[in-house]
């Protein structure tokens, strides 16, 4: 089944990072990475061009949202669940990719006076379900948030 093309937001989803921070998932957007090509392997530099790609398609994904840091790209060696395949044995890339758009309430220390920043953050996996689990949360958690993420004013 392909996913919706449109975002889904859940302000239920509270992350807590390794600096203590707390952020939410405040937009969501998946497809599958694979649309248009056949099921042969890819080269690599397919698959890398298709990352850079990823990229692009995040900003342009969460422009209505105003300013954002990023787009980070989580390693696609993060695949959690035990039936999981690294890139490389699979082929290509894992199946689906994420665009996430994450947000705090707290701004970085670069501007005093904003009081909340966010930050669109891409991931791959080889299934759809959990969205954030296992090797991905984790790296999400040591994200450097002052560093990366973008202060915004909410209207």
């Amino acid at each position: 089944m392909r996913p919706s093309p449109h975002a889904y937001t859940d302000p239920t989803v509270l992350i807590p990072l390794d600096s203590g921070r707390l952020i939410r998932l405040e937009g969501l957007m998946r497809e599958r990475t694979y649309l248009h090509f056949p099921k042969a392997p890819l080269l690599r530099n397919t698959s890398e061009l298709l990352q850079q790609a990823a990229l692009v398609t995040a900003r342009r994904k969460f422009y209505a949202h105003g300013e954002a840091g990023g787009p980070l790209m989580a390693p696609p060696v993060l695949l959690t669940g035990p039936w999981s395949k690294k890139p490389e044995q699979a082929g290509g890339l894992p199946r689906w990719v994420s665009y996430g758009l994450f947000s705090s309430d707290q701004p970085t220390p670069r501007e005093p006076g904003i009081h909340h920043s966010q930050l669109i953050v891409v991931w791959y996996q080889d299934y759809a379900q959990p969205l954030l689990d296992g090797g991905f949360l984790h790296w999400l958690r040591g994200v450097d948030w002052d560093a990366n993420a973008c202060n915004f004013k909410k209207p």
